[in-house]
């Protein structure tokens, strides 16, 4: 491999590397990009972002879903009527699996790789006739499809 050969294919990986990243920072409006909440609060146990950027607090009583820019969700366990997995097709580049809680009312939908997610993963555990098997085909899925894992 010539002088020149070598050049342009580190050229070609250095554009593809910026092209990547342009694309990981600013995903879509509903994502944020990632400049605007690198001082943020938030404590990334997950290197997915933005997802990580997003954060799952649970209690005894209640699912609190946080976003960085200030916004929440906050759904009472008492409340929960179903737990639901929706994957897509479009990772790695997007999110490509969303946690679905739903409640009579409203949804709670949180991307994989949410800050505080396997705390939550073992709070939906717990919960009588959750489908675990269900969960894991979920986990696997790279499709767009609906996974039901509980319902009251």
């Amino acid at each position: 491999m010539s002088v020149i050969e070598v050049l342009i294919c580190v050229a070609v990986v250095a554009a593809v590397t910026l092209i990547y990243w342009k694309l990981m920072t600013r995903r879509s409006k509903a994502w944020p990009k990632v400049s605007d909440y690198l001082d943020a609060e938030f404590t990334a146990e997950s290197s997915l972002l933005p997802e990580s950027l997003y954060r799952v607090e649970v209690s005894d009583t209640e699912i609190r879903h946080l976003h960085p820019d200030g916004g929440q969700e906050i759904l009472a366990w008492d409340d929960l009527q179903s737990v639901v997995i929706l994957t897509t097709d479009q990772g790695p580049m997007l999110p490509d699996l969303y946690w679905v809680l739903s409640s009579g009312q409203s949804n709670c939908m949180i991307a994989q790789g949410a800050t505080g997610e396997k705390a939550m993963i073992e709070r939906l555990q717990s919960l009588p006739g959750f489908d675990n098997e269900t969960m894991i085909d979920a986990m696997s899925s790279i499709t767009t499809q609906r996974f039901a894992l509980w319902h009251r």
